[in-house]
């Protein structure tokens, strides 16, 4: 099956499971109208469904046409801000992570620098950056106020993050022939610390870590999953979208978990 195929069975898919997470978080809702968090993370789900089903149809409608802005943007954009206000409803101190977040934010931005550099859409990449930069900061922050990385795990990903923007941004100015095996060994190192913090989210949702840590490795499965997606193509584009999957179920088990306690 072409990656063009599987990507939008990887997309019907996500619609499948986020239909789930949005009946689920409904029925939050209904037991604990007073939450602000459950109602944000509602709208954030029925945004990105919608968002989902917009880019489905001009996919299968328009294959291979590439759009520089369309209006499926407001649907995402949209559902990172409320995402984004869910989680920082349930981490009130405003305190801790600043540091962290500023980092986030710098690797946001880096981030769309290189979007730009590849598609040339500089207006809708512009306009998704601060959006994105907004979510990533709110998951930085979350990963501290939770305690639930060790300092080592920090300095881990913070390297990581750093040697990733060096790897993407050296592909345009290497030699022809040394472009590909960067760009292998950049999508390895991105699905390898995808594959770790999976694994630590997993390990957390089953075991007995607090709702809070769950939900803060659970959004940054999920935050570190919307990055790979955004600098891949091909079956590695389709691999990212199931680790968004994964990680979205976990965000829902643990965000269950921290609002219904």
């Amino acid at each position: 099956m072409t990656p063009d195929r599987l990507s939008t069975a990887a997309f019907f898919l996500l619609v499948a499971v986020i239909s789930i997470l949005l009946a689920r978080t409904a029925r939050v809702v209904t037991k604990r109208g007073d939450s602000a968090a459950a109602v944000f993370y509602l709208f954030a789900l029925i945004s990105i469904v919608v968002n989902d089903l917009y880019w489905i149809a001009y996919d299968m409608l328009r294959p291979e046409v590439r759009m520089p802005f369309a209006a499926n943007e407001f649907g995402e954009a949209a559902f990172y801000l409320l995402f984004g206000s869910a989680v920082t409803a349930l981490f009130r101190d405003r305190d801790r992570g600043r540091t962290e977040g500023i980092c986030a934010v710098i690797f946001a931005f880096a981030s769309a620098g290189l979007w730009i550099a590849w598609s040339g859409e500089w207006v809708q990449d512009l306009m998704a950056a601060p959006v994105i930069a907004y979510f990533l900061y709110v998951t930085a922050v979350s990963l501290k106020q939770a305690d639930a990385l060790a300092p080592r795990e920090w300095s881990a990903l913070g390297a990581a993050s750093l040697l990733l923007i060096m790897m993407q941004t050296a592909i345009f100015f290497v030699p022809a022939g040394l472009k590909k095996p960067l760009d292998l060994a950049c999508y390895l190192l991105m699905f390898l610390v995808q594959a770790a913090l999976m694994l630590r989210t997993g390990r957390a949702v089953r075991g007995a870590a607090s709702p809070k840590t769950q939900l803060a490795l659970s959004l940054a499965a999920f935050a570190w999953s919307v990055s790979t997606v955004y600098m891949s193509e091909g079956y590695w584009y389709v691999a990212g979208l199931l680790c968004e999957a994964f990680s979205m179920i976990c965000t829902q088990i643990s965000f269950e978990r921290e609002v219904l306690r």
